[in-house]
């Protein structure tokens, strides 16, 4: 037996001993969830569904000139992005339903499409009506390829301006790491963190939207350190900020839109 065991030990050394030290070795590494599950603005739970945080290394002090960046930037709202487009009011309003900065984050129900129907959104119907030519009348499809069919400015154009103001709030400073947080509106998470062998086991990061989120008439950037630990997941919540974190709330500009209905 023991002359069987000699010879596969030998072989299995010889095969760690040849890996590379990346690979025989890994890092410790930690993670931070950024919950945003119960955030309220002025008393109402916020929806923050789909929205984009960053993580830098340091903390506020280190992103002294990042933070001053952010609190000068200048966005133009969403309600006043597609007003200008002249969109509809019931595709602005189908928009902040579910507080929506492009088409891109809910789905197009039937009611929306049909020209006889209270719900109908006229961007979607005129979509839908092209659809429905170029595909021979198949509705499942013609409203899947909707978008498609839409004015690009429509669906595409405000990502586009948030994204050069982004560029510009960012100043070549390049984040660790970016997570959109879920569409049950819970969480964002940075995981896989990484500390190197005989290096501190906790560092100080900053986790922040920088660019503002609209909530009812207002809009709101948080900016809060935390420090990752090695091995550790460790939890950012919103809800509960302090001297770590920083809120910038801003009124919005507002341009003359309907008051929207609950659809």
């Amino acid at each position: 037996m023991l002359t069987l065991r000699v010879p596969t030990l030998l072989a299995v050394l010889a095969i760690f001993f040849a890996l590379p030290a990346s690979a025989a070795a890994q890092p410790d590494r930690g993670g931070i969830e950024v919950n945003v599950k119960n955030v309220k603005i002025e008393g109402k739970p916020a929806n923050l569904s789909r929205k984009r945080f960053y993580m830098f290394a340091g903390g506020l002090q280190e992103n002294a000139a990042l933070l001053q960046r952010i609190k000068a930037a200048s966005i133009t709202s969403r309600n006043c992005y597609y007003k200008n487009l002249k969109a509809s009011d019931q595709y602005i309003c189908w928009l902040q339903k579910e507080n929506c900065e492009s088409p891109f984050c809910r789905v197009v129900e039937p009611q929306y499409v049909d020209a006889k129907n209270k719900l109908q959104v006229p961007e979607f119907v005129a979509a839908y009506d092209k659809g429905m030519g170029a595909f021979r009348n198949k509705t499942d499809v013609a409203r899947d390829w909707l978008l498609t069919y839409m004015p690009d400015n429509l669906v595409n154009g405000y990502y586009r301006q948030k994204q050069t103001v982004l560029a510009t709030v960012l100043g070549g400073v390049k984040p660790v790491q970016s997570s959109m947080t879920d569409t049950a509106a819970i969480r964002a998470l940075f995981i896989d963190i990484p500390f190197a062998e005989g290096a501190p086991k906790k560092t100080t990061y900053l986790l922040t939207n920088v660019l503002p989120i609209e909530i009812g008439n207002k809009s709101y950037v948080w900016s809060c350190e935390r420090e990752a630990v090695a091995g550790k997941s460790v939890l950012l919540n919103l809800a509960k900020t302090d001297k770590g974190c920083e809120v910038i709330e801003r009124e919005l500009d507002l341009c003359d839109t309907v008051a929207c209905e609950s659809q």
